[in-house]
């Protein structure tokens, strides 16, 4: 059966909401509440008598109660100060107060050509935005010549269905099947997790209140999403799984006061790496947490005040790490490589420019982004190659392949993709696409992934997920 709420279709047979084109599978508690409400939507409906109908005699608190209606109007993206969907009174209880109608699924009924009619008025604006926004993504698109050869190679770009919301980062499942997100639906300070399923074409709520989750991350097999957590003064590093209808949410550490990025190794499947620092005066350092053992290991220390690891990356063979440290009292920057079974600094190098990235290129080289270059350094001869000046504003980048780099320039406020070709004698430039031409375009996060880059981008205000893919008649990708 279809239930038409409003602008909503609610599909009781998939316990889905779908709204132009978008789908959110619902909980199981959350959907027996909302169909409750739906069948006793001429009246308001207690605490008491949703705890007596749908509970019985299980003892479920009235704070978890109020948990579900949150979700409810998370879900209808509804506003509790000024609803469209769900009313409350004190004393009284919820009501829905939008306008409700049921039709079966086996005919098109003229109440779902009412539906269609209705979401497509409310959708139009929407939908011609977003039809203009992949025309003009489409329209700026280079292509090029690869190697002075007729092989042609172009960028095929796609916007993901999702939710409409300020999306703030994302992550991608191994074969790019599972897409986590961030995302600001509400006022106040919670964010949701959002999971889009690439199979299923549905979006689900994950997480529905979390605090600035800096850090997201898969597990090697995708059966759990990592994720931090800061509240106040406390934080900790938490995991959802996924094979769990209920998506269970396990705490595994605690007892830090902030954590930033969160990272595994593809090669180990029970060890976290994070970033985080243990109270408000200590450095932020790199620590793993053994998921068997269930032992949190700091990995780097400091010697001195003012000393900050800020960003770190495991090589391909996982046995080295790579940590940029910064001197906060300065422009100095420290690169250590350390040998993570040993314990022992492999390779150092300093500079007292900002370095702004650091990745592994290959077992034996890193890529290194600061104000004024791009640069591969070999890490048992100290040799540094320039790969590029980046005067023309590159300020992050990515390792897709030992021979493929992803970078992002940001000219003016304005970002836009670029590819970069090594080895350094064969060096090339494509930009996937040029944020003037594409409307003040600007990435929010990215992350490459085999042959496609997939990306949370923004255009006047809205976020949307895309990909992006370069493809070529030899099937050498060139980023």
């Amino acid at each position: 059966m279809l239930i038409q709420l409003g602008e909503y279709c609610l599909d009781t047979d998939g316990m889905s909401l779908q709204f132009d084109k978008q789908v959110v599978t619902l909980e199981p508690q959350v959907f027996a509440v909302l169909m409750y409400l739906i069948e006793h939507h001429e009246r308001y409906i207690s605490m008491d008598e949703l705890h007596e109908n749908l509970w019985k005699d299980r003892c479920v608190s009235d704070a978890a109660v109020r948990r579900i209606i949150s979700k409810i109007r998370l879900v209808l993206n509804d506003d509790h100060k000024n609803p469209k969907y769900l009313q409350s009174l004190s004393k009284r209880g919820y009501k829905l107060i939008c306008p409700v109608s049921k039709f079966s699924t086996l005919s098109v009924s003229e109440d779902s050509k009412k539906l269609s009619s209705t979401e497509s008025n409310n959708t139009k604006k929407t939908k011609t935005f977003l039809l203009f926004a992949i025309i003009a993504l489409l329209i700026s698109l280079a292509y090029f010549i690869y190697e002075n050869i007729d092989d042609e190679s172009h960028v095929v770009t796609k916007v993901i269905d999702s939710i409409i919301s300020d999306k703030k980062a994302l992550v991608v499942s191994n074969y790019g099947r599972f897409i986590a997100f961030t995302s600001k639906l509400r006022r106040g300070n919670d964010y949701q997790i959002y999971l889009k399923d690439q199979d299923s074409q549905t979006v689900k709520v994950l997480v529905d209140d979390t605090r600035l989750p800096g850090g997201l991350a898969f597990s090697r097999d995708g059966n759990y999403l990592f994720f931090s957590d800061n509240v106040g003064d406390a934080a900790s590093l938490k995991r959802v799984a996924l094979k769990s209808k209920e998506y269970e949410i396990d705490v595994l550490v605690t007892h830090f006061y902030f954590i930033s990025d969160v990272f595994i190794d593809e090669n180990e499947s029970k060890v976290i790496y994070f970033s985080a620092q243990k109270s408000r005066e200590s450095a932020m350092l790199i620590y793993k947490f053994n998921t068997d053992a269930g032992l949190v290991e700091e990995v780097t220390s400091v010697s001195q005040k003012g000393e900050q690891d800020s960003r770190a990356d495991i090589s391909p063979d996982s046995g080295k790490l790579v940590v940029l440290r910064v001197y906060m009292d300065s422009k100095r920057n420290f690169i250590r490589v350390l040998d993570l079974k040993a314990g022992s600094v492999l390779f150092q190098y300093d500079q007292n420019e900002v370095i702004y990235d650091v990745h592994w290129l290959d077992d034996e080289h890193i890529v290194l982004l600061d104000d004024k270059k791009l640069a591969k350094i070999n890490v048992k001869t100290g040799r540094l190659d320039e790969i590029a000046t980046t005067g023309q504003g590159i300020i992050s980048l990515d390792v897709v392949i030992p021979n493929m780099l992803f970078a992002i320039r940001d000219t003016y406020g304005i970002s836009t993709i670029t590819e970069k070709k090594l080895p350094l004698s064969n060096f090339k430039d494509i930009e996937l696409f040029h944020g003037e031409q594409s409307g003040q375009r600007r990435i929010v996060d990215y992350q490459p992934l085999g042959d496609k880059v997939w990306a949370i981008e923004k255009l006047k205000g809205i976020s949307d997920l895309a990909s992006y893919k370069n493809k070529s008649q030899r099937k050498r990708w060139c980023f």
